[in-house]
């Protein structure tokens, strides 16, 4: 029996950390109503809890669009930029007619209001040259912001810009004769019912940080690769295991090290080298550009995975390296600012599309009473060992004793190279893939 995992996670400055893990079954009688109410209850458990997101992140599955709706009614559904690139140009590469792009009647209230008079269907549902013309134009669409500049430095409203989206997508696809292409981009896309799950515009006053889920699909691989790459379609108890045992621990290492300092986010090296990029490019054309609040009106920086171009890297000016360490990405102006990491919390949600997990069999660990008494037993001799050392050392630095410090450290240099290599291996972003990449000290470390 095949179980789908579901992972709920939470962002904290462009970086992601789960929250928690849901199994549901997959047997084939699992529908759209009964799912959204699973996932009802699953998100419910964490609203009860003081959970409140501004966005949730997810994919084209209604399933988890209308649980979110039901359990945050206010917060923003946002979907993922990837999975609408891909289900668009999955239907821009085929020429298959379907019910909802075919059989225009000008007569009806869609041919009323969107008229193609004296024009003939294009025998190709979208010419390949025009594909990506047709998703750089939605690109544009989906990116545009109230907060945001357009290129003539006018802030429009939410409105002005559907309003304005919806007649330039209307009048390329009238001017290349693409009336089946403008029924399927309405239907899916451009009805104000679909426009408010992928569009940025509806939400005025704030911007989601991230744009897709990639970092969740970055989880998964994490998971297959570090932790169960030994196993096809492993059993439910094993993968319950390996993530409460294993990945949780590396992940709260993880948030540890980033919230303290130790570690850098991901996303900040990407970030410095786009930086670089466009520190060196020359200024060809003028836009509204505000560093105060961080945004311009430039075609790039709408687009722009940071919320950056060359413009407001111009005006910026040279930075020092520390810049980069104290960089602190926003959902409301300034979008980019020098400070430190605050508990801004958003919320996705994506499920794992393969079935991850089999139940077919059980497999259980125990450990006896006897193998307990002695891992005890010799924990304390180690811990009472070390503690009689220490307040020796202690006692001999009171009395300045460097002749015997220099004959003893001999005996704890095996102790220096037992620490050192337990930092270095939690500060490793990938764990070692066999045996070999461990030595004594971390190959059991927990």
């Amino acid at each position: 029996m095949g179980f789908e995992l579901y992972n709920l996670h939470a962002e904290m400055n462009g970086t992601g950390f789960p929250l928690s893990y849901l199994f549901v079954e997959n047997n084939g009688q699992c529908k759209g109503g009964i799912r959204t109410g699973i996932l009802q209850r699953f998100l419910t458990i964490f609203r009860n809890r003081g959970l409140n997101p501004t966005f949730f992140l997810t994919d084209k599955d209604f399933a988890q669009i209308n649980a979110a709706r039901f359990t945050w009614p206010h917060s923003k559904i946002q979907l993922c930029k990837w999975h609408i690139k891909r289900a668009v140009f999955i239907r821009l590469s085929s020429n298959k007619i379907t019910t909802r792009s075919s059989g225009y009647n000008p007569l009806s209230e869609f041919g009323v209001r969107f008229p193609f008079r004296g024009i003939e269907q294009a025998s190709q549902f979208c010419p390949k040259e025009l594909r990506e013309i047709v998703w750089s134009i939605m690109e544009k669409h989906l990116h545009q912001h109230p907060l945001i500049p357009n290129v003539e430095g006018q802030f429009l409203t939410k409105n002005e810009i559907y309003e304005a989206a919806v007649e330039e997508m209307y009048t390329f696809c009238k001017e290349n004769a693409l009336i089946s292409l403008w029924m399927y981009l309405w239907t899916e896309w451009y009805d104000v019912s679909k426009w408010l799950l992928w569009a940025r515009s509806p939400c005025e006053d704030k911007l989601s940080v991230l744009k897709t889920t990639m970092f969740i699909e970055g989880h998964w691989r994490t998971i297959k690769r570090d932790f169960l790459y030994k196993f096809f379609r492993p059993r439910m108890d094993l993968v319950v295991y390996i993530l409460m045992e294993k990945v949780v621990a590396h992940q709260e290492r993880k948030l540890q090290q980033i919230y303290s300092g130790v570690e850098r986010p991901e996303w900040i090296k990407s970030f410095k080298s786009e930086w670089k990029k466009l520190s060196g490019q020359p200024i060809n054309h003028t836009y509204i550009t505000n560093l105060d609040q961080w945004i311009c009106g430039c075609p790039y920086y709408l687009t722009s995975r940071f919320n950056i171009c060359k413009h407001l890297i111009h005006q910026k000016g040279r930075v020092l390296p520390e810049f980069f360490n104290q960089i602190k990405r926003n959902w409301q102006p300034p979008f980019l600012a020098e400070t430190v990491a605050s508990n801004d919390t958003n919320i996705y949600i994506t499920p794992n599309i393969e079935q991850l997990a089999d139940v077919n069999n059980n497999i259980t660990s125990n450990v006896d009473d006897a193998e307990d008494d002695n891992i005890s037993v010799s924990f304390d001799e180690l811990i009472n060992t070390t503690r009689k050392a220490l307040d020796l050392l202690e006692e001999q630095n009171l009395k300045g004793n460097i002749r015997w410090c220099k004959g003893v450290k001999r005996y704890f240099d095996p102790l220096s190279r037992l620490v050192t290599d337990v930092e270095q291996y939690r500060r490793k972003r990938t764990m070692p893939l066999t045996w070999r990449g461990h030595n004594d000290s971390t190959r059991y470390l927990q």
